[in-house]
């Protein structure tokens, strides 16, 4: 079905489509992109840093490849950096321009990068956990941790100024007006917390992502807010293709973000309430005892968590534990109110569960 997905309905209806940096889900498909340029997976190609790469055919495809100035156009820029080098020992390295970024500045790391919250894990954590065996590699010694983290925010730094000199060339070209612009990530990450490194797990470092989006339709009072409505990655392809007056295919299960901010009302032209929780699940990789399947019900208040190879849950109460250090369900403070809160979120899970799939 790639012939319904975002890239190819977009190429369908005329639009001159690019795509530079990390492209993962296989080989490039001719009939999605007008112009692509593919690569990832390292940080220097001799003395060419990636995401000098990425700005460089960003800026080309903008100045030279996106057709007549009548043509609409849609590009995509894959940042591979912050993403750690793989087989490296170092993990990440910075362009020459933001090595000197931080340079004073002892970086704080958070309350649960210790030792006691990675002993508050499951039982079945272990040393042998891949985000075990990633915390080690960077952050088990506090030199070595405050390198890592320096270099690994120097990376964002440069992609942050990528964005920056794509902007910049958008509003030369008298573009901004009739632009959507979106800068978002596909992951969050562990900088320590828990014990832990990377990603996979159900805690909010590792599954909240930053979405930023610049849309000439914004109402003009929401400029500049911020709004904590629950937005997911399979929302952005509708929200692109309705901006583009592109239908959206069946199969696509997201929803047009732009009502959240179009108008004052977030509900405005719409009887539809805006989602109050999403099903989260990483199935592990097959093989890889290194790796845990876990599945979770997210709401603003409550967050249940089940890990199926184990038949384990967790409870959070979010707003009174952001950092997930007291399980309700197993932690001495089980009472009957919690009870038939943690039962009523087992029925909500189950049907969020069927309902994705």
């Amino acid at each position: 079905h790639w012939n319904e997905t975002l890239f190819a309905k977009l190429k369908d209806n005329g639009y001159v489509t690019g795509m530079v940096g990390k492209w993962q889900p296989g080989i490039v498909k001719e009939h999605m992109f007008s112009h692509a340029n593919s690569y990832y997976g390292f940080h220097y190609s001799g003395e060419d840093h990636i995401t000098d790469m990425n700005e460089r055919h960003a800026l080309d495809f903008l100045r030279n490849q996106r057709g007549n100035a009548d043509e609409p156009f849609a590009l995509f820029v894959n940042f591979f950096a912050p993403h750690h080098q793989d087989g490296s020992e170092e993990q990440y390295f910075p362009q020459k321009t933001t090595e000197h970024l931080y340079n004073d500045k002892n970086i704080t790391f958070g309350p649960t990068c210790t030792e006691e919250a990675w002993e508050k894990l499951p039982p079945f954590f272990n040393d042998n956990n891949d985000g075990r065996v990633r915390w080690r590699d960077r952050f088990d010694e506090p030199s070595k941790a405050q390198r890592m983290i320096k270099n690994y925010f120097r990376l964002i730094s440069g992609v942050d100024m990528t964005c920056g000199k794509i902007l910049e060339e958008i509003e030369k070209q008298n573009l901004t007006d009739d632009t959507l612009i979106i800068f978002t990530t596909d992951n969050g990450y562990y900088l320590g917390e828990h014990g832990l490194a990377d990603k996979w797990y159900a805690h909010q470092e590792s599954i909240k992502v930053p979405l930023i989006i610049k849309d000439p339709r914004m109402n003009k009072d929401l400029i500049g807010t911020r709004n904590d409505k629950f937005t997911l990655s399979i929302d952005l392809a509708p929200t692109m293709l309705q901006a583009a007056g592109i239908d959206v295919p069946d199969r696509m299960q997201g929803t047009d973000m732009s009502r959240l901010y179009r108008f004052k009302d977030s509900a405005a032209n719409t009887n539809e309430a805006w989602r109050r929780s999403f099903y989260y699940e990483y199935p592990g990789i097959p093989g890889n005892t290194g790796h845990i399947p876990v599945q979770a019900l997210v709401q603003k208040d409550f967050k249940y968590i089940y890990w199926p190879d184990k038949d384990y849950e967790e409870l959070y109460h979010l707003p009174t534990d952001h950092y997930e250090e007291r399980d309700l369900a197993r932690n001495g403070t089980m009472n009957e109110t919690i009870a038939v809160i943690l039962e009523d979120l087992r029925d909500k899970f189950k049907k969020a569960r069927e309902d994705a799939f």
